[in-house]
């Protein structure tokens, strides 16, 4: 029925029934009473009793439709909120790189993101309202996913574990997993949640540093092996025994080239199977079908060779029988040589197909130089013993001196040489007996040449000098020669002998001295000391030519906070690859040089104008915009840059240089990640930013710090549940110096230790005192900056002084802005897990601005979030910023972590928090940072409108 019909017809009822009353009421009563007055006091109540009854009767049903309609509006409101809530969460978890997935109380799918159907080509459809044995996956992954899903639903607590998986194309990928319960309003939990990640990569990228690692092992065994042994079959069976025990080979063996039908024969072996070289031939004949396995072919092509899929390949059909028998999926064969010649070639053989990359493939190679420079080495110890046998008449001075010693006749013709003569020229006393003496040498010298030698010889006996020779390679190398000659009785000439000494190694040591005086050890670029002498020259060049100059003064943005995080050998690294950038951004005639740190000085010769140094700035900047792999890591820093140029803004080697710096300075001030030209005013400035450091040094003695507070209020009743201590300089002359001014120059100076010190100390003091005002005792929040995680007993630092005080943990909270995350570093890790054991909780301030991740949210003790203003700012006009926030308050809840919203200045702002449940705010609405007076005052007389 309709509500109108429906609506008159209950009316017609009730008037129907109140007369029906009336009529028989009254009949009843002029029955019964015959006194007028008694009847119409009856009649009066029978109507009052009326009237009651229905009265009670329609508040009833009033109140019963009433309660209905606030039923059906908290019911919508739950399911807005509800739906909202579960938008955020997928439109976070559809941009995850892990795979999301939430299950219900029986385990059924209810949400996947998307990386589950790039994973397993499924359609995210096909998951929802199924179990995963209803997917028809096998029993043991159902098993390995059902336990810790029923431990985390019947105990409450996350669940973590590892598991295997193929991926949509048969690929087996291994995977870490972690279950975290999801709870209702009532404390009951409603779902789960699954986040896994695919550690295959991380995984292989272990195993092969495993693999490299035992290789250079055993690189390193074979080299002192060649050192330690001088027989030969001694040596090879040592180095097939290397290969396998250290390098993790399933067999190795040596193999040299027998006979003129050029067949292998195994000189020495090792390893499981070494049966199999018994079943088998090899050739080194590529006419052979035996000869054009990885062995045969290593040998004629004199080129290292390589079946990563051994048993599929068809050129290795001569073996798969035996191959496959032990195992054998991979085969390399690299060359050995002896005397400049191939003689037979190193076999290794590996379990896994693909085994040979280019890693070890190089690694190999390398032991197989090794195994060739053995063989050399043997032959010429063997040679070196024959010519010992050779100069036993000749004098110990001959026989035993390090020095080249060659005899030639009075034609000039060599008669004899020593060792010493071969070791260093290559030549064997075959090669150069007969020949004339001053072929060895090289005529470059107008003073020094042969046929001048012997002209001094023949006047005055003797000569020294230096002069160069060849070697017998063709290598001209230098060396210091003393000549005498020999007379007869008659006075004349019989012989000429010359005493020589290389000074290949002394030069090169000079070379490595002189480099390592001008060039920088991390990055290999020009140190200062060279860059300033080549921009001395660099300006004599311009003044000639009428050209410009531009000196460009880079440093990188907030280098500090990643050798602060990760460590210097991750910095150095950072630095390594950021110089090649450099140098490819510039040309061959330009100069990029290291300052120290994370400056870097570049000179560009030869500009038409200053917008050539502009392009080039660009260049720079765009360089560095990608990535960088560092280790595994991908890190980004940017460049700030300053130029000045000859000789537009200064013709003084060390002012342009210092104008560059200041330019460099402006461009950081203005926001970093750019560059700027040198102007009058920007020195000014630099000389200011000198000066700020300076005065920073004395100012906690001086008493200049002071520590101001902002409260925090709770949203649910507005009443101030904890502080934050925040850090302000009033400076003699400036007066109140931002802390955007002073706070990174402490950082990069480091001087933030001893503020930080301060800080702490002068909180605990303040805290003391307020208590003994009996003002209430709150929490307050101190921040650290990642150079103080770095140090160590930081931990121990604070309890002592807590202690000192008198104050319990409970007393500090402690703020730690995101980038101290980056890359997991150890020390951070170690620091933050300290402050943890002494009670002290932890907050993530800034969050959502820096390298915003859920993993560290797991791994790190976090107890809050800070989200940042940047977000609260814009959150009445900005949809991005709103659903960035409602998303953050949402992943933290699920996780039981705390959210204060920072900078909240509006009633809409505080509108919006407060219907998205955000627990705590702080900002100008409530309290701008106070001095310590006034937020007493504050703290014992709280303005009342904040609980509304």
């Amino acid at each position: 029925m309709k509500p109108a019909p429906k609506a008159l017809f209950i009316a017609l009822v009730y008037a129907g029934l109140g007369a029906l009353w009336v009529v028989a009421s009254d009949r009843a009563l002029e029955m019964r009473v015959d006194d007028p007055a008694m009847f119409h006091v009856l009649q009066t109540a029978k109507g009052l009793f009326f009237i009651g009854v229905t009265g009670l009767a329609l508040y009833l049903l009033v109140w019963r439709i009433l309660r209905f309609r606030v039923e059906l509006a908290d019911r919508a409101l739950a399911e807005a909120a509800l739906q909202e809530r579960k938008e955020s969460f997928e439109a976070l978890a559809e941009h995850a790189p892990d795979i999301i997935v939430r299950f219900d109380r029986e385990l059924r799918h209810v949400y996947v993101n998307s990386r589950l159907e790039e994973l397993t080509g499924m359609p995210r459809e096909e998951f929802i309202g199924r179990t995963n044995a209803e997917l028809g996956y096998g029993s043991e992954v159902v098993e390995i996913w059902n336990q810790p899903l029923r431990q985390a639903l019947e105990g409450g607590e996350s669940q973590s574990f590892a598991f295997e998986f193929p991926d949509r194309h048969g690929t087996l990928r291994v995977f870490e997993a972690r279950v975290v319960p999801e709870f209702g309003a009532g404390g009951r939990i409603e779902s789960l949640l699954s986040m896994v990640r695919d550690m295959t990569d991380l995984r292989r990228s272990e195993e092969r540093v495993i693999q490299l690692t035992k290789l250079y092992a055993a690189l390193s065994a074979a080299n002192q092996a060649i050192i330690r042994t001088t027989d030969r079959a001694a040596l090879f069976k040592e180095l097939c025994d290397i290969a396998v025990s250290y390098g993790g080979l399933k067999m190795a063996w040596i193999g040299l080239v027998e006979g003129s039908e050029w067949w292998v024969e195994p000189a020495a072996w090792a390893g499981v199977g070494a049966e199999y070289l018994e079943q088998v031939r090899v050739s080194a004949d590529p006419e052979r079908p035996e000869g054009r396995g990885p062995v045969g072919r290593s040998i004629a092509t004199e080129r290292s060779c390589v079946f990563n899929d051994f048993l599929h390949d068809p050129d290795a059909r001569p073996w798969h029988k035996a191959a496959g028998r032990y195992g054998f999926r991979a085969v390399a064969g690299f060359p050995l040589h002896e005397g400049g010649r191939v003689v037979g070639a190193l076999a290794v053989y590996a379990r896994e197909a693909d085994y040979f990359t280019g890693d070890i493939v190089g690694l190999m190679e390398e032991l197989a130089r090794d195994i060739s420079f053995a063989l050399d080495y043997l032959q010429r110890e063997e040679d070196r013993r024959r010519l010992e046998e050779d100069l036993q008449l000749n004098s110990k001075v001959f026989e035993h001196s390090g020095e080249s010693i060659v005899i030639a006749d009075a034609e000039d013709r060599i008669v004899k040489v020593n060792r010493a003569f071969t070791e260093i020229t290559g030549y064997r006393p075959e090669d150069v007996l007969g020949s004339e003496w001053g072929a060895l040498r090289v005529a470059d010298r107008g003073d020094a040449g042969p046929d001048r030698i012997k002209e001094w010889l023949r006047e005055h006996g003797e000569w020294h000098g230096e002069v160069w020779s060849r070697r017998k390679n063709s290598e001209v190398y230098p060396e210091w020669l003393s000549m005498n000659v020999v007379r007869d009785a008659g006075g004349a000439i019989t012989h000429y002998i010359s005493v020589a000494f290389d000074l290949t190694e002394r030069r090169e040591q000079e070379e490595h001295i002189r480099y390592l005086a001008q060039h920088d050890l991390t990055t290999g670029l020009p140190n200062r000391a060279l860059v300033a002498d080549r921009l001395e020259q660099g300006m004599a060049r311009m003044q000639q030519r009428g050209a410009r100059l531009a000196v460009l003064f880079l440093d990188l943005d907030r280098f500090k906070v990643v050798n602060d995080s990760l460590g210097h050998r991750v910095g150095d690294r950072l630095l390594q690859q950021v110089a090649v950038r450099l140098v490819n951004a510039v040309r061959e005639t330009d100069t990029v040089s290291r300052q120290g740190g994370d400056e870097f000085l570049i000179l560009l010769p030869d500009l038409e104008d200053a917008d050539d140094a502009a392009q080039v700035a660009r260049n720079m900047v765009a360089a560095l915009a990608k990535p960088f792999d560092v280790e595994g890591q991908q890190l980004v820093v940017t460049p700030s840059i300053g130029i000045s140029i000859y000789p537009d803004d200064e013709t003084d080697r060390d002012a342009l240089i210092r104008y560059a710096e200041a330019a460099m300075y402006g461009a950081k001030s203005e926001g970093r990640n750019r560059y700027r030209f040198f102007t009058a005013d920007m020195n000014e400035r630099a000389r200011e930013r000198f000066d700020l450091e300076t005065s920073l040094r004395g100012a906690v003695e001086n008493g200049e710090l002071e520590v101001w507070y902002q409260p925090q209020v709770e949203l649910a009743g507005g009443a101030i549940v904890g502080l934050e201590a925040l850090l302000r300089w009033r400076h003699p002359q400036r007066g109140l110096v931002s802390p955007g001014e002073f706070i990174p120059v402490a950082e990069e100076s480091r001087m933030i230790l001893p503020i930080g010190e301060w800080v702490v100390d002068e909180v605990c003091r303040q805290q003391v005192a307020w208590r003994r005002e009996e003002l209430p005792d709150l929490p307050v929040a101190v921040n650290l900056s990642a150079v103080q995680l770095q140090q160590k007993g930081l931990d121990r630092f604070i309890t002592g002084r807590l202690r000192a005080h008198g104050l319990d943990p409970s007393a500090l909270q402690f703020e730690i802005t995101e980038s101290v995350f980056l890359g997991d570093a150890d020390p951070v890790r170690a620091a933050l897990e300290g402050l943890e054991r002494e009670g002290l909780a932890l907050a993530v301030d800034d969050f959502g601005t820096g390298y915003s991740n859920l993993g560290y949210l797991k791994r790190m003790p976090v107890a809050k979030l800070k989200i940042d203003q940047s977000f609260i700012r814009d959150l009445e006009s900005d949809p991005d910023d709103a659903a960035i926030t409602r998303a953050i308050i949402s992943i933290a809840h699920n996780m039981r972590l705390k959210v204060v919203a920072e900078g909240v200045e509006t009633p809409g702002q505080l509108s919006f928090l407060r219907r998205h449940g955000c627990d705590e705010l702080q900002g100008f609405l409530f309290s701008p940072p106070l001095p310590a007076d006034e937020c007493r005052a504050l703290l014992s007389d709280p303005p009342q409108e904040w609980a509304r």
